[in-house]
């Protein structure tokens, strides 16, 4: 570009996350001490792609100590996440922003940098990942363009800044970060070089922390062109540093097929763990082994082991007493994980499945999409109001008369059930 480097005008129309209450006041903080902040990576980037603006993040010439001092002045809560390497979070009205100030790394070991803080925008620049993630741009949005990212962009390019080698060892999450782009742009990579670079350098993932590599694979995993990707990352042995389990594609390529058909008719979320477990392939009960190197939460680390190691399993021609009783044990979001998983197996095995098959599978993820949660109507103490003395006994007329409620399809009442109460409590 001929102005490269230059003021680029008013590329980025004022949306509405730009003018939001929260954003501006931190943006009015900021101006307070004097120097520009301005927008930067990726909210730029995915705002010039009609993306939506997930995260907005700022950068600026002033020192973190000074940033949190201008925050704290306006009434803001400055948290220093990362203060060494010149990142303070803002949080204001349950939002939070990144601020980071200018820098250029000058050493690094590929996971933290020693930094060196300066006013200079185009140095900044030229320490970031790719050349559209170095764009920027001001609170009424003129947008900076010191590397060419604009016209990558428009290009439909993934570029690294400067050489794709020096950009990994200064921090090795960037192989992810380029497969993950190329998952939710659909951008190509023509630089050939570059891309082999990654896939050499894949064996560089295993000095990460397991953290910082499961938010970045969760981001590939919810992308719009995942499988392309990662039959990419499999057959090339890219996962085998970070998830080795993972050794199959054909299954998630079925998932997709799935979930997109029911989408079609009913909005349901796009859920990374439950694409991770289509990937599994090898023995599928080691969910301890994944859950510890990723460092998984109790919650993805459940969800994860009731994939894989199911303890209810969906079918697709269930009867309504069945897949109720499934819906009030596990809950409807774990049974619709279920049936898209066994939906996309049969298809995969059999491809088209027959008609008949595809609707009840539809059926069953429409009736658990609008379950609501259901709470066996009858206490202990209704129990003892029968004159039953407290003790294992209560437990045990519970449980045989929520039995019964569940293959009622929890639909009875609590004046039914207490009549059924009754005849338990006698029949015992």
């Amino acid at each position: 570009m001929s102005n490269r480097g230059t003021e680029v005008g008013n590329l980025l129309p004022v949306k509405t996350w730009m003018k939001n209450a929260s954003i501006k006041a931190v943006l009015n903080a900021l101006a307070a001490g004097g120097k520009e902040a301005r927008f930067i990576g990726g909210c730029v980037r995915d705002e010039l792609l009609k993306l939506p603006v997930n995260e907005v993040d700022l950068a600026t010439p002033e020192r973190p100590e000074r940033v949190i001092e201008l925050l704290e002045k306006a009434e803001i809560k400055a948290v220093p996440t990362g203060i060494k390497y010149g990142t303070v979070t803002a949080v204001i009205r349950n939002n939070t922003y990144q601020i980071t100030s200018l820098r250029k790394d000058i050493t690094t070991n590929g996971r933290h940098p020693v930094v060196e803080f300066t006013d200079d925008w185009r140095e900044d620049a030229k320490r970031r990942d790719f050349t559209f993630n170095a764009l920027s741009a001001t609170p009424d949005g003129v947008v900076y363009d010191y590397l060419n990212g604009l016209q990558d962009l428009a290009d439909r390019r993934i570029k690294f800044v400067g050489f794709a080698e020096e950009r990994i060892n200064e921090d090795h999450l960037r192989i992810l970060r380029y497969f993950r782009f190329m998952a939710s742009t659909g951008f190509i990579n023509d630089d050939q070089m570059a891309h082999q670079i990654c896939i050499d350098n894949a064996y560089l993932l295993s000095h990460l922390s397991g953290e910082r590599i499961r938010e970045e694979f969760f981001k590939i995993l919810i992308s719009e062109n995942y499988n392309d990707v990662l039959e990419v990352m499999v057959k090339s042995g890219v996962t085998q540093f970070f998830l080795p389990e993972a050794m199959q594609t054909n299954l998630t390529k079925h998932l997709i097929k799935v979930e997109n058909f029911v989408n079609e008719h009913i909005n349901i979320i796009i859920d990374p763990i439950r694409r991770l477990a289509s990937l599994i392939s090898t023995d599928r009960s080691n969910v301890d082994a994944i859950a510890q190197r990723l460092k998984f939460s109790n919650d993805q680390y459940k969800k994860l082991k009731g994939l894989l190691v199911p303890e209810w399993q969906a079918t697709w021609n269930m009867d309504d007493v069945s897949l109720r009783a499934g819906l009030y044990r596990f809950g409807a979001d774990h049974i619709i994980d279920l049936s898209l998983q066994q939906w996309s197996q049969m298809l995969a095995n059999t491809d088209p499945l027959p008609q008949e098959q595809n609707d009840a599978w539809l059926r069953i993820i429409n009736t658990a999409n609008s379950w609501k949660d259901r709470t066996f109507p009858i206490k202990g103490q209704d129990v003892v109001n029968l004159g039953i003395a407290e003790g294992p006994k209560i437990s045990h007329i519970l449980k045989k008369l929520e039995n019964w409620w569940i293959n009622t399809g929890c639909t009875a009442n609590r004046e039914t059930c207490i009549k059924k109460l009754r005849q338990v409590s006698l029949d015992e």
